[in-house]
Parts: structure tokens; C-alpha cells; sequence
């Protein structure tokens, strides 16, 4: 698969036992939904991108693995989704977002 933001090849890495697809070109990640459920259940959060959670962007990146214009999610942090496929974080992106989500499932 190719990376949707710098095209370089995505490699499959798995961590927490969840799989993901990581770009060495720009450290971007691809994370198909259902392993995007899974790594919130490792964690112990709940994570989610539903298919009407996006808008649509003006320089939409293509989605590695059907190749149609993926949309854009989130306030703080936007991330590209393909609704039927998954979603991509640029370098630090997944991060950004699981960290207050981890800190506040500690809190609770």
C-alpha cells in the first residue's frame, strides 16, 4: 500500500497486538477500523470514526487501499477517513489523540 501523504510504502507493524500500517517516509499511520476498535480495547478506551463522522477536504488524499478522496475528522486534531476502510494520522496525530483519551480512562 501506498501512503496517502507522502506516497511512500506503508509497513505493516504490529504493537500492543493491534496491527497497523506505518510510513518511514513521513511516520504517518494507517489504521483500518477494526483495528482501531481493537487498539481502544487494549487500551481501555473507546475509540471510534463512524462513516458520517467526516467532511469532505479540499486537497482529499487518496485512501491506500480503495484509492477514493478520504474526508476529514476532528476539531483540534483533523485526520483523514475513508468510511469504509480506516483512517491516517500524520506524524504525531494518533498520539495527540490517545494520550488525553488515556489520561482521562486512568482518571475514572
Amino acid at each position: 500500500m501506498e501512503c496517502p501523504g507522502c506516497r511512500a510504502a506503508l509497513n505493516w507493524v504490529v504493537w500492543l497486538d493491534v496491527g497497523r500500517f506505518v510510513c518511514k517516509g513521513c511516520d504517518g499511520v494507517w489504521l483500518p477500523h477494526d483495528q482501531l476498535g481493537e487498539l481502544g480495547r487494549k487500551l481501555g478506551i473507546r475509540i471510534s470514526v463512524t462513516s458520517s463522522d467526516h467532511t469532505p477536504r479540499d486537497a482529499a488524499r487518496p485512501c491506500p487501499q480503495c484509492g477514493d478522496a478520504m474526508g476529514e475528522h476532528g476539531d483540534a486534531v483533523r485526520i483523514d477517513v475513508c468510511p469504509p476502510h480506516g483512517t491516517f494520522y500524520d506524524a504525531g496525530e494518533l498520539a495527540a489523540i490517545l494520550a488525553p483519551l488515556i489520561q482521562r480512562g486512568q482518571s475514572e
